[in-house]
């Protein structure tokens, strides 16, 4: 497994200085400040899919989003926006939303269920690239400049940025032969190596977190709450680089 190398981001970074939120932003083909969870939800998804929504990471989600038209207005999931002390999440691969067994059993020697499991996505279309390690204006500037096909960038609330690349695979093992691809790249440039996997959550844009826990797992408040911002979004992509593309604005 390759590993992180901060010399090698800092030599494609310096390539191209000056990536920030208003860089990225100019460079969005959707402007990035009109999106709502509802209207960035439906960019990402087809008519028919659904998305699981979590404020708590470790459950099976508190609301499942569901794509009802293209022409339609979004739905737009209730009382997530703001409130939420660890933030908001979302599977970033479409499920069936239905619950399925998954061979384990609770204490009470019942079945367990699970909805973020492998069997129960619908598509391979997303893999998500996340770093812990990387300086922030280092890692955008070295994503801006790799012929992936992006389609959103978006903070984490705390000290991480999310890059959602669209990899379109017909199936978890085709979805783990892209991954393989990927990895080399990408891990030595920050990309932590654990955020790659098919059955991901990522941080869903448009929703504020309000703290983090500590190494002991204890809420820390933030001195006031944080934006999941969306930085770029570009529901088509090619594999341009982001710092080819054209200043829309």
């Amino acid at each position: 497994m390759p590993e992180f190398n901060p010399a090698a981001l800092q030599a494609i970074a310096r390539k191209l200085p000056g990536v920030d939120d208003l860089w990225l932003a100019r460079r969005s083909k959707l402007p990035v400040d009109a999106q709502t969870i509802g209207t960035f939800l439906q960019q990402l998804y087809a008519p028919g899919e659904h998305v699981i929504i979590f404020d708590k990471f470790k459950s099976q989600g508190q609301d499942v989003w569901h794509h009802d038209g293209v022409h339609l207005p979004p739905y737009e999931p209730q009382g997530f926006r703001a409130g939420k002390p660890r933030g908001v999440w979302f599977l970033c691969n479409p499920v069936t939303g239905e619950y399925i067994p998954d061979g384990k059993f609770n204490n009470d020697g019942t079945a367990h269920l699970t909805r973020r499991s492998w069997r129960t996505i619908t598509a391979w279309r997303y893999l998500m690239l996340e770093s812990d390690q990387a300086d922030i204006r280092l890692w955008l500037s070295a994503v801006a400049q790799l012929p992936l096909p992006i389609v959103a960038i978006y903070t984490s609330g705390g000290k991480s940025i999310h890059v959602l690349v669209r990899v379109d695979a017909t199936s978890k093992l085709d979805w783990d032969a892209k991954a393989a691809v990927i990895k080399p790249i990408m891990i030595p440039l920050g990309a932590d190596p654990g955020a790659i996997s098919a059955v991901r959550l990522s941080r869903l844009p448009c929703c504020e977190r309000l703290g983090t826990d500590d190494k002991d797992g204890n809420f820390v408040p933030y001195p006031e709450p944080r934006m999941q911002k969306l930085l770029f979004l570009n529901p088509t992509p090619g594999e341009m680089p982001i710092c080819e593309m054209e200043v829309l604005r």
